[in-house]
């Protein structure tokens, strides 16, 4: 349980530092000019993105191991962090950038085996959600995203779908997450993400169908 949460706090870790967004980046900075462009626009963001995170989540990124105390709602909260400044843009590339690092890319490409490696990755990337998938008759089907007692955000949405259609993309010829919607209800809140594959089939693609 420990290692699931600490690869999904790993890669939203090392996003965020990518990005200079991550508490230990503003030492690296203090060695700019002050007076800089640059150097000022990159605090503004950083404060920013700062003071959106409960002094759990910042302790979170912070610490040198990764907390026993992981759990979705403090990825949840990262990531409606990072969408509320960067949009729901940069809410899909923070989902599709840990999709990346969490799939193994050394995977040969089996669309047979694309959903069975989303609902790992999901599993991983939203700990503590009950995870289903509904198939579908005129696309492959759609995925239901549940957290007990936790509200999801549409950032958080956009993101699960992004990180859904990267690794589909990864197994398939083509792949895409056509909707995501957020229902509220007294059991939780579900994240759905309507999603189509196709597969190449005798040298040529066959779309994927599900009674």
């Amino acid at each position: 349980m420990a290692m699931l949460r600490g690869r999904v706090l790993w890669a939203f870790r090392a996003f965020l530092q990518d990005r200079g967004l991550a508490p230990q980046c503003r030492a690296a900075i203090t060695d700019w000019d002050d007076q800089t462009e640059l150097m000022d626009h990159t605090a503004r963001r950083l404060d920013n993105f700062q003071s959106r995170l409960s002094a759990r989540a910042r302790a979170a990124l912070r610490e040198p191991e990764v907390p026993e105390w992981v759990d979705a709602k403090l990825c949840t909260e990262l990531v409606s962090a990072f969408g509320a400044i960067e949009g729901i843009s940069g809410a899909r590339e923070m989902g599709a950038y840990a999709a990346e690092l969490l799939v193994d890319p050394s995977s040969e490409p089996d669309s047979d085996r694309a959903l069975i490696r989303i609902l790992d990755l999901i599993s991983d990337l939203t700990h503590d959600y009950e995870v289903r998938f509904e198939p579908l008759r005129r696309v492959a089907g759609r995925l239901h995203l549940t957290a007990r007692g936790l509200n999801q955000s549409e950032f958080g949405a956009e993101a699960w779908a992004a990180a859904v259609q990267a690794v589909l993309r990864r197994n398939c010829s083509q792949a895409w997450t056509l909707m995501e919607d957020v229902f509220v209800n007294r059991q939780g809140s579900t994240t759905t993400i309507l999603c189509q594959w196709t597969k190449a089939q005798n040298g040529q693609d066959g779309q994927i169908r599900c009674a």
